[in-house]
């Protein structure tokens, strides 16, 4: 096996939940996602890209392709829909009662932000960037990222108040 070649699969090692929550964020689903990391980690290996900054790279290859393929469906015309959410890598299905519970309660909270506030909290702590990196991916300037994130961080914790609130009641 080549070096890097070694080097990325190392890098997939580490980085999997990470690429795989984000990629499911912009794709709807795991297949979809693992597809999709697939073939930029492919594209990467062949092109014999630097691992320089790799995460924050590997994130903003995975979302212009998203949209690339995103917007050649929608050219065919086969009805395919970007997906509004970017929580569908939050399963409710898995863990104990309250671990699903208070999954299920984090992605309605996010469902309810805008995008550009979800999609910056999904990277900073599903994806575990910083603020740069955030804003590198998403091709956007770093004061309006932190924004973002800032007010996003402090509209869930408004959410998720409500939601116990209303359970309490």
């Amino acid at each position: 096996m080549r070096s890097d070649e070694t080097d990325w699969t190392e890098f997939l090692r580490r980085h999997h939940a990470a690429l795989t929550a984000y990629a499911v964020s912009l794709t709807g689903n795991l297949d979809d996602a693992r597809e999709l990391i697939q073939e930029v980690l492919c594209r990467l290996v062949v092109e014999r890209r630097s691992m320089r900054s790799a995460k924050p790279f590997v994130m903003r290859c995975l979302r212009n392709l998203a949209i690339d393929r995103h917007r050649a469906t929608a050219r065919r015309g086969n009805g395919a829909v970007f997906p509004e959410s970017t929580t569908a890598f939050l399963d409710p299905a898995v863990g104990d009662a309250k671990r699903r519970e208070t999954t299920e309660r984090i992605r309605a909270a996010l469902d309810r932000l805008p995008e550009a506030r979800r999609e910056a909290i999904v990277l900073r702590i599903y994806g575990g960037l910083t603020i740069r990196e955030t804003s590198e991916v998403l091709g956007r300037p770093i004061g309006s990222v932190a924004s973002d994130y800032a007010r996003g961080i402090d509209a869930l914790r408004a959410l998720l108040e409500e939601q116990i609130d209303h359970v309490r009641s």
